[in-house]
């Protein structure tokens, strides 16, 4: 009582899917058909379906003539005789269609719209400058950040919640104070990190980086988590690299003197 059913992401454009699967699928099969060498025979005699001539009885009730007709079917280099006053047309279907990827585009780029997301980016289809395609990743971003923020509310946090509440009560986890509201939000508190947007070009992100850094406008910490990192381990494994990679002392054999060198 009182649950409400969520709306599925793909909910407005649902239909569009539907039809456009349906619109390629009539396309292909349309190419398929077009490629086959299509003819048809017409006669001035009369319809075979309707009021049948002498010749055509006639031509049915041989058997040789049948036979004959039945192996003289088309292909390459071959020829077939024809009855007096039949005569050969061919149809042209139009296919492949020329308008099919415009249209296509059309609607992937309404499906699009109704998403959230650019038509690049549903395509994967990059063809333009390299600030057009950062932009259409941005808008697309923003699109991510609204989705991860809704799981992170809505789902992440609330399963960390239970499952602290539910440690503390079987006493697996000793938290003094849990049960005053306030201190019971310290003890839920957290921060949920994921991964960092794609880079068209990695030496221009790391140049604005080190920019912002310098001028102070951002930290080094919120660089390293906006990438989906942890500060801390990151410089725990920076500062251990640094002993790893620092020059050693050497003490000399002879003279006894320390000389600092790379080991």
């Amino acid at each position: 009582p009182g649950q409400s059913r969520g709306e599925p992401f793909l909910a407005p454009v649902v239909e569009k899917f539907k039809q456009i699967s349906r619109y390629t699928e009539a396309e292909i099969m349309a190419a398929v058909l077009s490629a086959f060498y299509t003819t048809f025979v017409t006669s001035e005699l009369g319809s075979p379906f309707g009021d049948r001539s002498s010749a055509h009885i006639a031509r049915d009730k041989d058997p040789d003539a049948q036979r004959e007709r039945q192996t003289k079917t088309f292909g390459p280099g071959l020829m077939v005789d024809l009855l007096p006053g039949e005569k050969v047309d061919t149809s042209s279907p139009g296919r492949p269609n020329s308008n099919f990827d415009p249209f296509v585009q059309a609607v992937i780029k309404q499906i699009g719209i109704g998403l959230g997301l650019p038509y690049e980016i549903i395509t994967q289809h990059f063809q333009s400058s390299y600030s057009a395609a950062r932009g259409a990743i941005l808008e697309a971003w923003k699109a991510f950040k609204v989705r991860r923020a809704w799981l992170v509310s809505d789902f992440c946090q609330p399963v960390w919640e239970w499952v602290i509440s539910d440690a503390v009560r079987e006493g697996l986890i000793d938290a003094p104070g849990f049960d005053d509201p306030m201190k019971r939000q310290a003890y839920f508190c957290t921060q949920w990190t994921g991964t960092e947007m794609e880079s068209i070009d990695p030496l221009k992100e790391a140049k604005a980086n080190e920019v912002e850094i310098d001028t102070g406008v951002r930290s080094r910490r919120s660089i390293i988590e906006g990438q989906g990192r942890d500060f801390d381990k990151h410089m725990q494994e920076f500062q251990e690299e640094v002993d790893i990679f620092k020059p050693q002392p050497i003490v000399s054999s002879v003279t006894g003197v320390s000389n600092s060198s790379m080991v």
